[in-house]
């Protein structure tokens, strides 16, 4: 019978972490306006910049060593973007940020507003 009670607990707790995921998948977004872009996290304002202060972008791509990718469909090859301003500050950003387009928000920035977007790889040693 304590089984059956773990199960159920086990359920609630995935359950809840499943939709705080969620909720931030939702809650976590760009929007431009103008020549202004603002980071949303859980539908509030956290950064607020001018687009003309960024100096270019930073397209990070993990990769492990000994193991083979595959990309299917129109997902993004990169995990973050990050925008690197004039005064060295560095922004970042998840790269799941598309606009109605179906581009990330790198890539929007880089062919609609003509920001330098350079691409980087990150390798890491797969652990077993």
């Amino acid at each position: 019978m304590k089984m059956a009670g773990f199960v159920i607990e086990a359920f609630v707790l995935f359950s809840v972490i499943f939709l705080f995921f969620t909720i931030f998948q939702f809650g976590y977004y760009w929007v431009i306006k103008g020549e202004r872009i603002s980071k949303y996290i859980f539908f509030m304002k956290h950064v607020d910049i001018q687009l003309s202060e960024i100096k270019q972008i930073e397209a990070y791509k993990v990769e492990e060593i000994g193991t083979i990718h595959f990309y299917l469909g129109k997902g993004p090859h990169e995990g973050e973007y990050q925008f690197i301003m004039k005064d060295g500050l560095i922004i970042k950003s998840f790269a799941h940020c598309y606009n109605s387009n179906g581009l990330t928000i790198g890539r929007y920035l880089n062919k609609e507003k003509r920001i330098k977007l350079v691409k980087k790889t990150r390798y890491k040693i797969m652990s077993s």
